[in-house]
């Protein structure tokens, strides 16, 4: 769904059309952003830079203090009573030296280094069927175009997570773009397996939890305390730029230029506080 005339904070608008299917629409991702310092928002559009951590990264955050941007079960498959030894043997037996244990009480928390080192690209991400997403339809020049405008909230409580001096919004107009952009420059170092998806946030606080798919799944996963993040994820999966062989868990950060993004970010300044935003007159042409 290609993006545009978009109501934002800063009021500024472009033209969106799409050509989906109904179930398609229903899904549709409608807004992709992320906030983050704004020297850094000038400097991606200047450079056309972006920025990949890694789970073992952002574990390391809430380890600093740095609560909502950090969060130390990022990676996290499996959460087992430590009685449980006949799956924590079989995970041994299983995955050798990449398999992480860690003591939390009760229970044994269980990642694989090589998951957590897997480069990951994390921003804000609403789709049209999310809970508080309202639309209204206009009909269009002809039967099979109509209009349809979307609103909905963002919660000042994930700009709490960015507060700074001087914090904003990078919004992705054509997120579709994002993504191919972000392939063809993972696919010029050689790298061709990308996951993208949304986080699905689960209770496994005090409990046992399995992942209930296979690796590296677990990287789509959260406790539900995150849950108004509404967060979505590209994952690169290819060990060639891996950070297994960094040590230094602050340093898993990795620059990737995706070209002249001029066209498909936007910019605005914040304040901590709910936005409202609208998306008027998608036009949507019925395949």
């Amino acid at each position: 769904m290609k993006r545009g005339k978009t109501s934002n904070p800063s009021e500024q608008k472009r033209i969106l059309q799409s050509a989906l299917s109904e179930d398609e629409l229903e899904n549709a991702e409608i807004m992709t952003f992320k906030i983050i310092n704004a020297q850094y928002i000038q400097s991606t559009i200047l450079s056309g830079n972006i920025y990949f951590g890694c789970a073992e990264y952002y574990a390391y955050q809430e380890v600093l203090g740095n609560k909502g941007q950090g969060d130390k079960n990022e990676g996290l498959y499996a959460r087992v009573k430590k009685d449980n030894l006949s799956y924590i043997n079989e995970q041994e037996r299983l995955y050798g030296e990449d398999l992480c244990k860690i003591e939390n009480g009760d229970f044994l928390d269980l990642k694989l280094r090589s998951v957590i080192n897997m480069p990951i690209y994390c921003f804000y991400s609403v789709n049209a069927n999310d809970l508080g997403v309202k639309y209204f339809d206009e009909p269009g020049e002809t039967l099979k175009v109509r209009y349809r405008t979307y609103k909905f909230n963002i919660s000042k409580e994930v700009f709490k997570d960015f507060s700074a001096e001087n914090f904003g919004m990078m919004n992705f107009i054509n997120h579709t773009d994002l993504y191919r952009r972000i392939q063809n420059s993972l696919r010029s170092e050689g790298c061709k397996h990308i996951l993208k998806s949304r986080i699905k946030y689960v209770n496994r606080v005090g409990k046992e939890w399995i992942c209930p798919e296979g690796h590296p799944a677990e990287l789509f996963y959260k406790d539900k305390s995150f849950g108004y993040q509404k967060e979505g994820r590209i994952v690169v999966t290819d060990r060639k730029i891996s950070f297994i062989n960094e040590e230094h868990s602050n340093k898993k950060y990795r620059v990737l230029n995706i070209g002249n993004v001029k066209r498909i970010v936007q910019k605005d300044a914040l304040k901590i506080q709910d936005i409202q935003i609208e998306i008027p007159r998608v036009r949507i042409v019925e395949i």
